[in-house]
């Protein structure tokens, strides 16, 4: 489920079946009452050959990216707002179960633009190179900055070797 900024509320359910299907529900009318009629169906069609197990609705933007994955080893992507489906990662094997959207936006820690990103082959760390003059290291388990070293002038670029051990 998902709040939009006009008074609804998105209601997503995907089916056993593979069926993926979409209500909004008013708030309120134009007079500020409870609305008379509840549920509005708003789509209905087969997103998936297979069983969906997963569904994950972006809160932010007004809850328009919507993803789907289940039995047939597939996430679909979707734009709730214009009823579309935008793409498609198949490379995946097994049964999609969890899905989880993370809101990339500017951090509050990093002061200017980023230059260059590079990740280490880990996946646990990152390091960035910034107008700011900086370089941070970052914790993509915990998602925040692990340690900032200002640098002498700007860096244009960051590597990683292929071991991970130099930058």
């Amino acid at each position: 489920m998902a709040a939009t900024g006009d008074s609804k509320l998105q209601i997503v359910a995907g089916t056993y079946e593979g069926m993926l299907y979409g209500w909004e529900a008013s708030t309120k009318d134009l007079t500020g009452k409870k609305p008379k009629s509840a549920l509005k169906m708003v789509y209905g069609y087969p997103a998936h050959t297979e069983c969906i197990k997963a569904l994950a609705m972006m809160m932010e933007h007004d809850g328009k990216t919507l993803l789907t994955g289940g039995n047939d080893e597939m996430i679909k992507i979707y734009n709730v707002k214009k009823k579309v489906e935008v793409g498609i990662l198949m490379q995946h094997k097994g049964t999609i179960t969890p899905l989880r959207l993370l809101s990339w936006g500017p951090s509050y820690q990093q002061v200017g633009p980023v230059n260059s990103i590079a990740v280490h082959p880990s996946g646990k760390l990152a390091f960035s190179v910034s107008k700011d003059k900086t370089l941070r290291m970052w914790n993509l388990v915990k998602g925040r900055s692990a340690y900032i070293r200002r640098l002498d002038q700007e860096a244009t670029c960051v590597f990683l070797s292929q071991d991970g051990n130099r930058y």
